[in-house]
């Protein structure tokens, strides 16, 4: 029973990842107050059964895991500031001092890119 008790408690797993488990399975399960003998009585500790809330638990955990690091993204971005200047005596106006956000901004890319290619 261990491997679907992990499984079941992966992080990230939300109440759309156990419907979708419910749908999938056939079973009306609530995560709430699933118990052993439910899993038991549904078989579904092994086979094509555990094979299904594997698969979902793993996406679940890759879904998690992506949005953890855009919430750090956005954390990183959130603060980023630009300093206007009046260019000479006229109304236009030059950004300064950018070089950091820029490269802050495509450090984020980059991470984003990798995050997509891990997919």
């Amino acid at each position: 029973y261990i491997p679907v008790c992990v499984a079941l408690k992966s992080k990230g797993l939300q109440k759309r990842h156990f419907k979708k488990m419910n749908k999938e399975l056939g079973v009306s399960l609530d995560p709430l107050k699933m118990t052993l003998e439910d899993l038991k009585n549904n078989n579904l500790t092994k086979g094509v059964a555990f094979d299904v809330i594997k698969s979902i638990a793993d996406t679940a955990i890759k879904e998690n895991n992506v949005k953890m690091a855009l919430d750090t993204i956005e954390i990183e971005l959130k603060d980023a500031a630009f300093e206007l200047v009046q260019y000479k005596e006229t109304v236009i106006y030059v950004i300064k001092n950018i070089e950091a956000t820029i490269q802050n901004v495509e450090d984020c890319l980059i991470r984003c890119q990798a995050m997509k290619g891990n997919q």
